[in-house]
């Protein structure tokens, strides 16, 4: 499975990439470092330190059927051999990166999470110092505690949204989770005993009490009586 903000690199020791690297980090996504190029939907290549025709021909049919981008940096356009790269100037500027990606995010956007009435809990923690500056502290607590509630017990999204007191900072938490398969959702408590009151009838009002037998016998009589 692709990393959605997985990245892969041949030259992961190279100056011009590991620029590159730093500069992905001071964005808010939570980006990996692949070392199958396979699962990872970004590829930087240095080339300086060469461009493999087989990394340039899998590009290709990576871009065709998947969300996989591919980052050729060079001082010069002259280097890229196939438009099937995305020519990055060295030495890189940062407003250039962050253009190339937001471009790239729009035309494929990730997909967002159903949350509204469904049930979540945390398997583990998050990286809080992720989502907590010193600037914020207080909003910090509350996604903290958001948090061990989720890890505690089922809770509903509207009710973590309460605790959080940031549903732009907890939107983003989740995602990171769902991504990271620490996230478990289920379907709302209402929606489920809904259903097993339609498979037992003889549960309604007062759960557990059966219908009387003479009250049921009348009813079968009387649906015998029309057929």
């Amino acid at each position: 499975m692709k990393a959605t903000f997985g990245v892969w690199s041949p030259h992961r020791e190279s100056t011009s990439v590991l620029a590159f690297k730093s500069a992905l980090g001071l964005r808010p996504e939570r980006w990996v470092w692949c070392d199958d190029r396979q699962q990872a939907s970004w590829w930087v290549v240095d080339a300086a330190l060469g461009v493999s025709e087989d990394w340039t021909a899998d590009l290709r049919k990576e871009k065709e059927g998947f969300r996989t981008q591919g980052a050729l940096l060079a001082r010069d356009w002259a280097a890229v051999g196939d438009p099937v790269w995305a020519f990055l100037k060295l030495p890189l500027q940062v407003d250039i990166i962050y253009r190339w990606v937001d471009a790239c995010l729009l035309q494929h956007p990730e997909p967002r999470l159903l949350l509204s009435g469904q049930r979540l809990k945390l398997k583990r923690w998050p990286n809080m110092s992720r989502y907590s500056s010193a600037s914020n502290l207080a909003g910090g607590m509350n996604l903290t505690v958001a948090c061990a509630r989720l890890l505690k017990d089922w809770v509903t999204y509207e009710e973590a949204v309460s605790i959080a007191n940031d549903k732009a900072a907890l939107d983003g938490l989740l995602m990171d989770a769902q991504r990271h398969g620490i996230l478990e959702m289920a379907s709302p408590v209402q929606a489920t005993s809904m259903v097993a009151e339609a498979a037992n009838p003889t549960t309604g009002e007062n759960p557990g009490k059966t219908e009387d037998p003479k009250t049921w016998s009348l009813i079968r009589r009387l649906i015998n009586k029309f057929k």
